[in-house]
């Protein structure tokens, strides 16, 4: 990108004692076109001009409220309440469907048991109990 020579001296119309600068409205509106063009990013053209990139960006948003309508405020007023760029995110608690569960069992001593339909209750109270019966004689006490 080459710098507009012209645009950079009249761009700051006066600087203050606290290094804070005043600029010209009519170099400052070419400026915030440039950065919009997309010939350079926002922050490439505000280095370029000795801008604060954040500074352009400011007054890049403000000009786009202007465009839009909106009453043009200065950036050393009152800041509007600006909304949060930030989506809220909203927690759903998540209730599994009710799930059948099929229970096949065979015990050492040959019974077999198909159980279906059951449901997560079903299966934590059944299985102490299935834990508790002897399966062989080694379990024997």
């Amino acid at each position: 990108m080459v710098r507009n020579e012209d645009l950079a001296r009249r761009l700051v119309v006066r600087r203050g004692a606290n290094g804070n600068c005043t600029y010209d409205e009519s170099a400052k509106r070419e400026l915030i076109e440039l950065g919009q063009s997309g010939v350079a990013s926002v922050a490439k053209v505000a280095l370029t001009y000795g801008v604060n990139p954040n500074q352009l960006h400011n007054w890049i948003a403000l000009y786009r409220k202007e465009r839009a309508g909106r009453p043009f405020a200065r950036l050393r007023e009152e800041p509007e309440s600006r909304s949060s760029p930030f989506i809220p995110v909203v927690a759903v608690p998540i209730i599994p469907a009710p799930q059948e569960i099929k229970l096949d069992i065979t015990l050492a001593n040959g019974i077999q048991a198909d159980l279906c339909g059951l449901s997560r209750d079903d299966v934590l109270t059944l299985l102490p109990m299935l834990a508790s019966l002897p399966c062989s004689a080694s379990t024997r006490r």
